[in-house]
């Protein structure tokens, strides 16, 4: 009898486990299905974008913008992703001081209305980078990160900005276009 149970027992485990296996694959597939890949030969940067987001080139001062659809007739605020790439002055082109200059323009540009979250060095593109995450209450309720590298005269800097609920709904997503960003000159 008990040869009988531990055979029953470790059957019992090895389909749990493939069970367990196929879900976590078929998620994987799932997940990064959803992804599009975006290359910019001029600022010379790829990223992985949510395919159903629209893509917006070379719009108010960015490389690229991805917006998501909206979700409803009464959006009045779609969640987005944009990349600038903007040549970075001398007298602030190391990381350090331009993540201070950064970080002294949201203060001033937003004042007292954010919340800074997060203000840390971040890998960003396989180099040293930065990432600043707020909130800014009013007058919108949003939550936005920021995370930038320099390299050569140019700063490459991503933007997310959502409501702060639709934000944390988001965020899985947003951190696999964050991780999949590449420098490729």
């Amino acid at each position: 009898m008990q040869q009988e149970t531990k055979r029953t027992l470790l059957i019992t485990l090895w389909w749990s486990a493939a069970g367990v296996l196929a879900a976590g694959v078929l998620w994987w597939w799932f997940f990064f299905s959803q992804f599009a890949f975006y290359h910019d030969s001029e600022y010379k940067f790829s990223v992985k974008y949510l395919k159903s987001w629209e893509k917006i080139e070379r719009s108010q001062g960015t490389a690229v913008i991805f917006v998501r659809p909206k979700q409803t007739a009464l959006d009045i605020f779609e969640p987005n992703v944009n990349i600038t790439v903007q040549e970075v002055p001398a007298k602030i082109a190391t990381l350090l001081s331009f993540s201070q200059t950064i970080t002294k323009q949201m203060t001033v540009v937003f004042k007292k209305n954010i919340h800074i979250l997060e203000d840390k060095d971040f890998t960003f593109a396989h180099r040293g980078g930065h990432r600043l995450i707020l909130e800014a209450p009013q007058p919108d309720n949003l939550k936005l990160t920021f995370v930038w590298t320099i390299k050569g005269p140019f700063a490459y800097i991503f933007t997310f900005i959502a409501k702060t609920d639709q934000y944390k709904v988001l965020w899985p997503a947003i951190n696999q276009m964050i991780e999949s960003f590449e420098l490729t000159h």
